[in-house]
């Protein structure tokens, strides 16, 4: 007796994840150059981070919450987690904590976006303002995004 079971996506995921996540899958735990994973609760600061991403060329996925993402880096690990730093539930530095105990080493870097900051530093993780300055979050993106041939060439300068 075959049983087959479909199962529709959360609803909670945004459309901006569901469109391009599979589009940015390689291998298993590889982190992939451009692959930008934004997490935050507010759909609509998360869309506007993603569609800012994918102009400047980065694959740029959404998560609305820390156990999504969670999920997503169990699936590939980004090059880069831009994320909300308070959000129900799990918050940036939980989210971070996580990731952490998940990768060791090998965790992607955080950036977070927070209206918060200072007295947050501890984290380990590059702090950009909110509201966000798109140029500002693009630098920062850039800096973490980099290839390895960019890399190398920087580091021999």
């Amino acid at each position: 007796m075959d049983i087959s079971l479909t199962l529709p996506l959360c609803e909670c995921v945004s459309p901006v994840f569901t469109a391009s996540f599979h589009q940015m899958m390689y291998a298993s735990g590889v982190a992939t150059a451009k692959w930008v994973l934004v997490v935050d609760d507010d759909e609509d600061n998360r869309d506007s981070v993603v569609e800012t991403l994918q102009d400047a060329g980065y694959t740029a996925t959404a998560a609305p919450e820390g156990t999504v993402a969670l999920r997503m880096m169990g699936e590939s690990t980004p090059a880069l987690v831009v994320s909300d730093l308070r959000m129900p539930g799990m918050d940036g530095r939980e989210l971070l904590k996580r990731t952490r105990q998940l990768f060791g080493a090998a965790a992607p870097p955080f950036v977070f976006l927070t209206g918060l900051a200072p007295e947050f530093a501890d984290v380990g993780a590059t702090f950009v303002s909110k509201p966000c300055d798109f140029d500002q979050l693009l630098g920062v993106v850039r800096r973490h995004c980099r290839d390895d041939a960019e890399a190398e060439a920087s580091v021999h300068r």
